[in-house]
């Protein structure tokens, strides 16, 4: 419990840092978990395609806490911290060399909730931005493992869209992240890499 109300009053925190919108009543906040999808685009996974390649995506957990601040009638703004799991995977076919890349984040998301409520169960919809601080970076190169902690950025930007429904208590969503950032450290367009993720999450309110 202790460690779930120390993500909720970071997530307060970072709200201070966001957003005006904080100075609003704090209306609830607890924990998220959930399974991300990851993948990128890019020149380097374009290039892949084009040689014969595939590009498929990395599976990894995402956990972290939130909270919620009313604004307006059945619109919230809610700040997140979370660590996400982010990669992708590129198997050994058609002459391509088989490459697994290995990504690590802390987000701190700001979201505007829209929900509609109902009887027992609310849709909801959202939006808004993430900024990810990179916290690993580890490769596979077929059977050899690479260090690509230098090549690598260490902070990453993003847009989030997410749609779901609750009964106040538990929520259940899906967020789509789409990476504005190339993540690769290198100026050549070929080894252009953004991040993409798709999440399934689940959230518990610990207060309302």
């Amino acid at each position: 419990m202790n460690v779930l109300r120390t993500l909720a009053v970071a997530c307060a925190a970072t709200a201070l840092l966001l957003t005006p919108a904080a100075a609003q009543q704090l209306d609830g906040y607890g924990l998220q978990v959930g399974v991300n999808r990851a993948t990128m685009s890019g020149g380097f996974l374009d290039l892949v395609n084009d040689v014969g390649g595939s590009v498929n995506a990395r599976w990894g957990f995402t956990l972290g806490g939130f909270a919620s601040m009313g604004i307006a009638t059945n619109t919230v703004f809610r700040p997140e911290l979370a660590y996400t799991q982010r990669g992708v995977r590129i198997p050994a076919e058609n002459g391509v060399r088989q490459r697994d890349l290995d990504l690590g984040y802390i987000d701190l998301a700001a979201l505007v909730r829209r929900s509609f409520p109902m009887e027992s169960v609310s849709p909801w919809a959202g939006a808004g931005v993430v900024l990810s601080l990179n916290t690993s970076s580890s490769a596979q190169v077929d059977d050899t493992e690479v260090d690509v902690s230098d090549e690598i950025k260490g902070t990453d930007f993003g847009l989030a869209l997410e749609a779901g429904a609750g009964n106040g208590t538990w929520d259940v969503g899906l967020r789509y992240l789409l990476g504005l950032s190339n993540v690769s450290e290198s100026s050549d367009s070929d080894e252009e890499a953004k991040n993409r993720g798709l999440s399934l999450t689940v959230s518990y309110n610990l207060k309302r």
